[in-house]
């Protein structure tokens, strides 16, 4: 396949970025960049690839641990009047119920048994000067 051909291996090229540099970011594997640099990214996967080259220039300069979220208009409002109503900002609001999120799950997880408790009957003591039958 030539340069041209593959949009996402001349973005690579022209933005001198390592598979490894995408692999995070993308959320995929450094062989999967490596395979959609060769043979061009999945139909399934282009909306979200495409989105994320658009947006690289906000994406490249944040750190790795922090979340870039794009709403639409209407959504963004939503959720600003929503932490305005509990008197947050809307980054405070966001992440304490995050948090939150994190933590119901992290109390699922510790409830679930990992096995049943069996009753194991009691042996019967043998009596002095019997044979155990066991």
């Amino acid at each position: 396949m030539a340069l041209k051909e593959n949009p996402f291996r001349q973005w690579m090229d022209e933005n001198k970025l390592s598979a490894s540099e995408l692999a995070g970011p993308l959320g995929v594997s450094v062989q999967t960049i490596h395979n959609w640099r060769s043979a061009g990214v999945p139909p399934r996967r282009q909306p979200y690839v495409r989105d994320t080259m658009a947006r690289w220039h906000v994406i490249a300069s944040r750190p790795m641990n922090s979340i870039l979220v794009t709403a639409g208009e209407k959504q963004f409002e939503q959720w600003s009047e929503a932490a305005l109503a509990c008197g947050k900002t809307l980054i405070k609001w966001a992440t304490e119920g995050l948090d939150e999120l994190a933590a119901r799950r992290a109390a699922q997880a510790t409830v679930k048994p990992i096995s049943k408790a069996v009753k194991v009957p009691a042996r019967p003591v043998p009596r002095h000067g019997s044979e155990p039958s066991y």
